[in-house]
């Protein structure tokens, strides 16, 4: 298992510096960030003294050494627009993107795995009509234009739910947003329901008539029991990997739904920062978002172990079938048995 971990977390630091090469990289692709820095009637010499604040006057390589050495310390510089340095406005507005994206994926787990449990085990049904034609509607509407349809239903003419902007409310210790999440947390949610539905489906329907299902109901064991230990546990491993997916899609969609909704995260000031030409703002925008994603993809490497500790095996050991023994050996081979004979 502590092999395997540490495996899986070397790769991802891989991944880190892959995306540093990749910032830094269509940074400087871009074209002189110094035309950024300064304005259009500035001499050479404030140009030249803009640079060497920067570390523009460096090499290539030093830059990028540089720039390294600063990421690790989450050290991006100051904003160009707000004058304070990246890491606090990303860590004033991040907060509210992960509440969203974490409330999305709730729903998309909420609805989509049973509506796929229920669709799979009663295939050709009206159940399973009605699961895949919502799944289908689901990957197929636009959400940025379903939010729109969600502010004029159910906020403006039956006033359920705010508009727009975030509130939130006292739980205990901690502070949660309210009602004002539910319409963009559906909204941006909709598409990863309806892939985590597809694949539920898709999953119980090859296990569903396997040997150990039918034995568990001729055993007698209560519906949930079956659906929850059975069904739902061998069909985690392909579940995992569609919402571990998901997590990229999640922060990308958050850039349409925030923008729709004025909710007060990291996808709308990443659009700030672009139409601002914040070029240090979006560096750090976009090796959060990375990071983010890396880690959940880490965390799902760690959930298949706990889902199925067969995946352990490969990376730990190998496991040997015994060769039987032959008649030369002085014994006769040992044959083995057909599936399924001693089952009880």
């Amino acid at each position: 298992m502590t092999r395997y971990l540490v495996g899986r977390i070397g790769q991802s630091l891989l991944l880190v510096l892959g995306v540093m090469v990749i910032v830094f990289a269509m940074l400087r692709v871009s074209g002189d960030p110094t035309n950024l820095l300064v304005p259009r009637e500035a001499t050479q010499e404030q140009r030249e003294a803009a640079r060497e604040a920067h570390g523009l006057d460096k090499t290539v390589a030093e830059q990028f050494v540089s720039f390294v050495g600063d990421s690790a310390r989450l050290n991006f510089g100051n904003s160009l627009r707000y004058k304070i340095p990246v890491r606090e406005v990303i860590f004033d507005r991040m907060p509210a993107t992960i509440e969203l994206g974490i409330a999305a994926m709730a729903f998309a787990i909420a609805v989509g795995v049973p509506l796929g449990i229920l669709a799979g085990v009663k295939a050709g049904g009206r159940w399973d009509g009605a699961a895949r034609g919502f799944g289908l509607l689901g990957q197929t509407i636009p959400n940025f234009w379903l939010s729109l349809v969600f502010i004029v239903v159910f906020a403006v003419k039956l006033g359920w739910f705010p508009s727009f902007g975030r509130s939130t409310t006292s739980m205990w210790f901690l502070t949660i947003p309210d009602s004002s999440i539910v319409l963009p947390a559906v909204a941006l949610g909709l598409f990863p329901m309806a892939q985590l539905l597809r694949f539920t489906r898709s999953s119980v329907l090859e296990i569903v008539n396997e040997e150990y299902v039918r034995i568990a109901r001729s055993k007698g064991l209560r519906a949930p029991v079956i659906y929850g230990r059975y069904i739902l546990r061998n069909a985690l491993i392909p579940l995992i990997s569609v919402m571990s997916l998901q997590i990229g899609a999640l922060l990308g969609g958050s850039l349409y739904i925030e923008a729709v909704f004025a909710w007060p995260g990291a996808g709308g000031l990443l659009a700030e920062a672009v139409s601002n030409r914040d070029f240090q703002l979006v560096q750090g925008i976009a090796f959060f978002g990375a990071l983010i994603v890396i880690l959940f993809s880490l965390l799902a490497d760690v959930l298949y172990t706990v889902a199925d500790p067969r995946i352990r095996v490969g990376t730990l050991r190998q496991t040997r079938t015994p060769r039987p023994r032959s008649s030369a050996d002085g014994a006769s081979a040992t044959m083995p048995k057909p599936h399924g004979e001693g089952i009880t």
